[in-house]
């Protein structure tokens, strides 16, 4: 087995997200904030292509978020990735707006999807 990594281990992301997604239509009807998980699998995603190999989120550590995320909106992910372990990695991440006002921060470990 060889050790998951992310080189080099600080990666930024952009995610626009409009305001047609189907994830508004139920999220909520007449007032849409972009559910807290889509900002998880952003950095998710994020840190699988980095990685070059997919990626399950299997823990959350921390998180808190500071402002919702209301449709139209751009939102950029920064992580620094270390090791937790030889098969996970410990992704400190922060979520911005596109003004970069902080929308969220937290510790999420992920492993390769098997």
């Amino acid at each position: 087995m060889t050790t998951l990594a992310i080189h080099p281990p600080v990666a930024p992301a952009l995610r626009a997200v409009a305001a047609d997604e189907p994830v508004f239509a139920g999220h909520f009807p007449g007032q849409p904030i972009l559910p807290g998980v889509l900002l998880l699998r952003f950095a998710v995603d994020a840190a699988a292509g980095a990685a070059g190999r997919p990626l399950v989120l299997v823990a959350i550590r921390r998180l808190r978020f500071s402002a919702p995320v209301l449709p139209p909106a751009e939102v950029r992910v920064e992580f620094d990735a270390k090791p937790d372990g030889d098969d996970r990695l410990r992704l400190r991440c922060k979520w911005f707006g596109a003004d970069g006002a902080a929308l969220a921060r937290g510790d999420l470990i992920v492993a390769e999807a098997r």
